[in-house]
């Protein structure tokens, strides 16, 4: 056997010196050490007894030496012997595992050289390792400096298609960019990253592989991948072991699969490790990582920190000692490193203490020690599967010496990194005698290599402990895992904390986890009971169960004490292991001078653990929900009492430790670490409550509601305060301090805490109290009036809103004569209404805000003939002006007001104020006037352009109200009559004839009215081709407005009227003024409108001729033509869209003359089509060809049929695209596209079948696989099976001569029109025959004969010299070989050179030397003598005697091989049964 150890490992292998060391193994368990020690004892005696000469054999033991293993591997000899050196220009470890070899530079490269498109959400590189060069998006720049050595990875990628280059790798950075790492699927399905690495060792290597690996985006999917390892093109898929995960991945699962559901673009990953063993002298070993699933072809598998180590064999060589002795020199080591119930102990470093450890004190270390009990280890303790259990004392240092039955020192030990004592007293010893001594503490070694305790050493009812320096009202939440020796028995123990004065507290505990025997989760007691199913000593494998609970230290020192219940006897029974606390500390809440509770009070809420007595106190169990409901108070019912609220931090354990007297004390612990213990009054309810906390959690403090944080805020309280939450500030000492009761928001949000970490001591949180703020009233009444009484203030909780509680209703015009009462406000003058739903956070006046009583001032007209003055409010004081006079009367003049109550005058817009108290009341003024001068005035008013003769007619003068007669007309004017007078030249207003009476009132002036001769004007519309103008007719003199144009004409736009047709007169204006004089005409003159000459395409493609402008009548020079149409060539212009109306341009690309048309100038490009094609082509490789279609653009052809072929595939249509579905068929119809059309074949794969033959003869079993020609399958597992056979893999030929598969290879179906069915293919089981072996057992002899391996199946013959002397029984004869030890009488017995053996299909056989008694010669002197086997009797019986002297030393060494590993019949000793 062979070991294999890491370089530099850090525990130590133990060094035989002496054969005699070396521990013979035959199935027998302490057989063998036994045997060996009878040997040397039955040999002393004969020597002693003299029934024989010669001298006192003696076996000789020397010294164990320890080494510490090198880089390269080592033989023991008397130096060290150098392996060859490794050779090749490879490396020699992994290169770039962690990928960031220019990680930055090659990011930057690949964005440089991408440009713009380097999208903003990429962030990886390709690299071309080859060349040096970074890229992306199909663009390359080079890496400055950049070594393919330094890189190490390469990819078998093949295809070019996504990047333009292969082989590549792709590397990327996290989304935080702290990280770079490899991403294998990066441009083609099924690739992988390897790396070639020397391993040529003269000998075989174990090298273990670990890396991390993530799916790329959990949204597509788990990504999978594959590591395989092996001389290139024949790698094999090494097995992985998860060992951490960032995810919810199971730790310690194991598969050659491995698939992570977390995401490395996020900085999540899952860990794995495997080893595999690189046979000796292999010089280049392919380290391979492959993609199995991921989310596309180009996307998936990310791996990073890829690192291996490799262990080198520790070898023995006798230097120069026999064969004999050589061979029995044995590779065990005695360090440990084991797993037990799936939990990984560390090996403890001889060279120095665990991390944990602290210089013993005489209030004991910080932390508990040694829990798994494995220091000082079993190669100290001298233990092993024969030997397996030792007794250590820790203040002397000393161990029990089973071998000698005595204690002796332990070199390098350590007491304080060992913790353990015992409450054992010195006394007679139950089991080996001289063991039995105070303060032993016995570990013992299981079968798979687990060292543990066992609290029934040699004394009932003793118990192992570590004093602990505690911190009291620290929660100490304790676990252990513990079993009972063996299913004869269930043993029990308890958890006993026993403080500095001596106080006892049973520590209630739960059982967390079972090991399914019986025993139920959940089940709570001070007593601990394990059950368990094994028979065996020392196999406890699956036996074991975990305990859970919690203890509230009382001072600065605790004795953690395991004690032993009750066992099978004193020397056996209560198996401990993997003991372990966790701190929880205690979070107080201060009420910060409050009065009233708060969750840590130290009153009612004290959480001080009593001293129960233990015959006294008991353990109930909790009803709870699985919930997480938490219960508040310990009674049986099982439903949520009212109050309680669902807590999701999961429920632990949840103990109550009760006293007689009804009281008693409930412990919850909790998921998070946190730890709640109440205490519980005699009627049941909770008296007190507290929490401890793990450092580092982060707490939730308690909330204002009731619930499973003990506490609501209606349990405290403080004058004119609120309570506003948790301040959690500390002082430069790190001591815990309270802030300042204020009521400033900024100050009470900074300080208030929902949550802290707990620090790793006591904490306290002071409640954070806000002044509760004051609402205050100010009347703010008017200046020179009497105030009314101030409402009283009121002060409110803190962000709460104060009611009106004034009493004051808003328009109450009582408060303050002359004012009513408008509500309040938030100033003094202006401001808001105050809001009463306001929450106050500050103290806040309201003030009062007042209006005067309103009156109304109205104006009266007194005979005014017009006008208006509106009426005007007023406001009790508030002085305004009065409003102006609005009020007219003809012929007079306002002079002022008066008020018709008391006739006092008032000017006009003078200032008042007070002119009334009555509230609403009306003050009357009345307007004053006094008479104006009168007058009327005569005008003669000629027409224009006339004078008036005569003499005319006098004016008249006098006062408002005389009744003058009008005048008569006293004025003449050739060619007009005299029509009366009006009060408008125009002859509008009123009209008076001579004579009438006139009340006077102002000035009248009076218009002669004259009447004119007749006249007309016409309108000509000079060339228009539609509408009309109407003429008019009046009178000479007359003024009339020229009329606007009502005539048309296309193409052009009325500009004037003139009096002469050809528009060189007098240019008149529609709306100007015309005297009428007799018969006139005017003309209309017009101008040409502009238009577009517009050009069009005319199913153009590209290209743009540009429009030009014209008047109606303009003759244009046509622009050349500026279209494209493809496949068409451009002809002329043309007025008709289809060529059928005036050509323009024609040979001269369109450039013409073209009169502008009074509208539709539009001109479309006429076009001649060009010649057009299809072509037909295959991108698959197939054969044959299809000619191709012609016509010209536009025309509509036939779609040619196929004429390739291509084998295993059905022609499926064509495409536009190489490969893609099909979008037309043959026989189908396509209108030709300018130029030549590819139009590309596409294929279906027809069905392909893959046969799996058993190839075992004529009986071959099949397994068929469906699939089509060209699709990879996956290679399945053998189905088959075949005796005395053992499957190596698949092959393409039943000779193994073909192409091997392995199970998950890929295989591509391939087309083969030959088989049957078409396209199959075969792969056959290849098998090889198994090896088998004959034994030789000199059963109950020495010596023995080499095992002879033949193939299944085969028959053996017994050797002939299968005989004496290769072996020997002393006192015996050999009398041949049976199958069995102990044949019966009808069984053969096989001779040497003789029998035969019939070898089975898999295995070994065994067969048994034969013995019968022998004759024994005594020497005498002067010669020989031969003694009849009887003659020994007499001196076996005096070693029977001999042997009874002895008989504690055999029970010893009997004892301990009932705890050795494979322990067998004989079980006299300690633990026999």
């Amino acid at each position: 056997m062979i070991l294999f150890y890491p370089a530099r490992h850090e525990g130590f292998v133990r060094v035989l010196a002496h054969p005699s060391e070396d521990i013979a193994r035959d199935g027998g368990g302490g057989k063998p050490i036994m045997r060996t020690w009878l040997k040397r004892m039955v040999a002393g005696i004969v020597s002693a007894g003299t029934l024989m000469g010669g001298g006192l054999l003696m076996a000789g033991t020397a010294n164990a030496d320890e080494i510490r293993m090198p880089d390269i591997g080592k033989t023991i000899t008397s130096t060290a012997r150098p392996i060859a050196g490794k050779s090749g220009s490879l490396p020699t470890e992994l290169v770039n595992g962690s990928f960031s070899y220019k990680g930055r530079q090659c990011l930057d490269t690949a964005r440089k050289a991408a440009g713009n498109d380097y999208q903003s959400d990429w962030n990886f590189a390709n690299i071309d390792y080859v060349k040096g060069d970074a890229g992306a998006a199909r663009k390359w720049a080079h890496i400055d400096g950049f070594q393919a050595t330094g890189f190490g990875w390469k990819s078998n990628q093949t295809d070019t298609a996504v990047d333009g280059r292969a082989p590549i790798a792709e590397i990327q950075q996290s989304r935080d960019g702290s990280n770079y790492y490899g991403e294998i699927t990066a441009s083609q399905a099924n690739t992988y990253l390897y790396q070639d690495i020397n391993t040529r060792h003269d000998f075989s290597t174990v090298y273990t592989v670990k890396l991390k690996h993530a799916s790329r985006t959990l949204a597509m999917g788990v990504d999978s991948l594959q590591v395989l390892v092996g001389t290139p093109g024949h790698e094999r898929p090494v097995e992985l072991t998860r060992i951490a995960s960032d995810g919810k991945d199971q730790v310690g699962e194991k598969s050659n699969v491995v698939a992570s559901a977390v995401s490395g673009w996020n900085g999540k990953w899952d860990t794995y490790t495997g080893s595999v063993i690189i046979p000796a002298n292999q010089p280049v070993t392919r380290f391979t990582f492959k993609s199995i699933t991921g989310i596309d072809n180009v996307a998936g598998n990310l791996i990073d920190d890829v690192r291996f180590a490799y262990a080198y064999p520790l070898s023995y060589d006798a230097n120069g000692g026999t064969k004999q002795q050589a061979s029995q020199i044995s590779s065990k080591t005695f360090g440990k490193a084991s797993e037990t119930d799936g939990k990984a102990k560390t090996m403890q470093d001889a060279s120095g203490l665990p991390a944990n450890a602290v210089p013993a004190a005489d209030a004991g270390q910080e932390k508990l020690t040694n829990g798994d009990f494995e220091y000082p280890g079993a190669r100290s303790l001298h233990m092993d599967h024969s030997i397996n259990w030792s007794a250590v004392e820790r203040k002397s240092g000393e161990r029990f010496d089973l071998n000698a039955c005595k204690w002796v020192k332990l070199d390098g030990f350590d007491a304080n990194r060992f913790g353990w004592d015992s409450s054992e007293t010195d006394g007679p010893s139950v089991g080996a005698p001289n063991q039995r001594r105070a303060n032993e503490v016995e570990l013992q070694l299981d079968r798979n290599d687990n060292i543990y305790a066992e609290l029934a050493a040699n004394q009932a009812g003793t118990s192992i402990r570590q004093t602990i320096r505690t911190v009291k009202d620290v929660a100490y939440t304790v676990s252990l895992k513990h079993a009972s020796l063996t299913d004869e028995y269930v043993d029990r123990m308890r958890v006993v904390m026993i403080a500095a004065d001596g106080t006892r507290t049973v520590v209630p505990m739960t059982r967390t986890v079972s090991n399914g025997h019986g025993d139920k989760v959940g089940e709570k007691s001070e007593v601990i009971a394990t059950k368990v199913t094994n028979t065996d000593t020392r196999d406890h494998a699956k036996q074991w169960e975990t305990y859970t609970g919690t203890y509230i230290a009382t001072g600065g020192s605790t004795t953690f004490t395991f004690e032993s219940v009750d066992s099978r006897q004193a020397n056996l029974g209560n198996l401990l292991d993997d003991v372990s606390f966790k701190t929880a500390y205690k979070l107080d809440y201060d009420g910060n001078g409050a009065k009233g509770r708060v969750p840590s009070s130290s009153k009612a809420d004290s959480t001080q653990p009593a001293a129960f007595r233990t015959s006294a106190a008991r353990t109930e169990a909790i009803a709870s929900k699985a919930n997480g409901t938490v219960r508040l108070a310990a009674d049986g019912d099982t439903e949520p009492e009212s109050g309680t609220t669902t807590d999701d931090r999961g429920i632990l354990t949840d103990t109550i430790a009760r006293q007689d007297d009804g009281t008693g004390q409930r412990t919850i612990t909790r998921s998070d670490g946190s730890v709640q213990v109440q205490a519980i009054a005699d009627t049941g309810a909770v008296s007190g409550c507290q929490v401890y906390y793990p450092a580092g959690a982060r707490i939730t403090l308690a909330t204002a509601k009731i619930d499973s944080d003990c506490w609501d805020s209606s349990q405290i309280g403080k004058t004119n305060r609120t309570f506003y939450g948790w301040s959690a500030n500390t002082d430069s000492n790190d001591r815990d301090v309270p802030v300042a009761d204020t009521m400033d928001r900024n100050t009470l949000n900074a300080n208030a805490r929902t949550e802290i970490v707990m620090p790793a001591r006591a904490k306290t949180v002071y409640a954070l109290w806000a002044v509760n703020p004051t609402l205050s009233h100010n009347v703010n009444a008017p200046q020179g009036s009497t105030a009314p009484g101030t409402p009283a203030s009121r002060t409110v909780p803190y962000n709460t809103a104060a009611s009106d509680t004034s009493g004051w209703t808003t328009g109450d015009t009582g408060k303050i004569p002359g004012y009513r009462f408008d509500g309040w406000y938030t100033a003094p003058n202006g401001g808001g209404r105050y809001d009463f739903n306001t929450p106050l956070t500050d103290n806040v006046t309201v003030y009062a805000h007042w209006i005067g009583n309103g009156y109304t001032v109205r104006f009266a007209g007194n005979g005014a003939t017009g006008g208006n003055t509106p009426d005007q409010a007023f406001q009790n004081g508030i002085g305004q002006n009065l409003r102006r006079n609005g009020f007219t009367r003809d012929g007079y003049t306002f002079t002022g007001w008066k008020r018709a109550d008391n006739q006092q005058a008032y000017g006009d817009g003078q200032w008042v104020t007070n002119l009334t108290t009555q509230p609403d009341g009306i003050v009357t003024m009345v307007a004053q006037w006094s008479a104006n001068e009168a007058h009327i005035r005569y005008n003669p008013n000629p027409p224009a352009g006339k004078t008036a003769g005569g003499n005319g007619t006098p004016n008249w003068d006098g006062h408002t109200g005389d009744t003058p007669a009008i005048g008569g007309n006293g004025w003449t004017i050739d060619g007009y009559t005299f029509a009366g007078w009006t009060t408008n030249a125009d002859g509008g207003g009123t009209k008076y004839a001579p004579g009438a009476s006139w009340t006077a009132n102002g000035t009248l002036t009076l218009y002669a009215q004259w009447t004119p001769g007749e006249a007309g004007l016409t309108y000509d519309g000079n060339g228009a081709t539609g509408g009309k103008t109407d003429p008019q007719n009046g009178v000479t003199d007359q003024k009339v407005n020229v009329r606007q144009n009502g005539f048309t004409r296309d193409g052009y736009t009325f500009v004037r009227w003139d009096t002469q047709a050809d528009c060189r007169g007098k240019a008149v204006n529609p709306g100007d003024k015309w005297t009428l004089q007799g018969s006139s005409t005017l003309y209309a003159c017009w101008t040409g409108n502009m238009q577009p000459l517009t050009y069009h395409g005319n199913g153009a493609t590209g290209g743009n001729t540009a429009a030009q402008s014209g008047k109606t009548g303009d003759e244009l020079t046509t622009n050349a033509n500026g279209f494209t149409r493809d496949g068409y060539t451009f002809v002329r212009w043309d007025t008709a869209k289809d060529g059928s109306g005036t050509a323009y341009g024609e040979g001269k690309n369109g450039v013409g003359r073209y009169t502008m048309k009074p509208a539709g100038n539009d001109l479309y490009a006429i076009w001649q089509a060009n010649p057009a094609n299809i072509r037909y082509r295959d991108d698959y490789g197939a054969t044959g060809s299809t000619p191709d279609t012609t016509g010209v653009t536009g025309q509509n052809v036939t779609i040619a049929q196929n004429g390739f072929t291509r084998p295993g595939y059905t022609f499926t249509g064509w495409a536009r695209d190489r490969r893609t579905d099909p979008s037309l068929q043959p026989g189908g119809r396509y209108t030709l596209t300018p130029g030549t059309t590819t139009l590309w074949a596409q294929w279906k794969a027809d069905p392909a079948h893959l046969i799996y033959n058993s190839n075992s003869g004529s009986t071959s079993q099949t397994r068929r696989t469906d699939g089509v020609v060209d699709q990879t399958l996956t290679v399945i597992a053998n189905p088959f099976t075949r005796s005395g056979y053992t499957f190596t893999g698949w092959n393409t030929q039943a000779d193994g001569r073909g192409k091997a598969y392995a199970a998950g290879n890929g295989f591509r179906l391939v087309a083969d029109a030959k088989s049957n069915p078409v396209n199959t293919s075969v792969l056959y089981a290849q098998w090889r025959i198994n090896r088998v072996a004959l034994k030789f057992d000199p059963n109950g002899g020495t010596g023995g004969y080499p095992d002879i391996t033949v193939d299944a199946f085969t028959t053996v013959t017994i050797p002939a010299d299968a005989k004496e002397p290769k072996v020997q029984r002393p006192g015996f004869r050999f009398t041949g070989w049976a199958m069995k030890p102990a044949p019966g009488a009808g069984d053969t017995i096989l001779g040497p050179g003789k029998g035969t053996v019939a070898m089975p299909d898999q295995g070994s056989i065994t067969v048994y030397a034969q013995w019968a008694p022998a004759m024994t010669t005594l020497p005498f002197t002067g010669g020989h003598a031969q003694v009849p086997t009887i003659g020994l009797y007499a001196g076996l019986v005096f070693m029977i005697l001999a042997m009874g002297a002895l008989m504690p030393v055999i029970r010893l060494r009997m004892g301990a091989g009932s705890k050795g590993r494979h322990a067998g019949t004989p079980t006299i000793g300690r633990h026999s049964r």
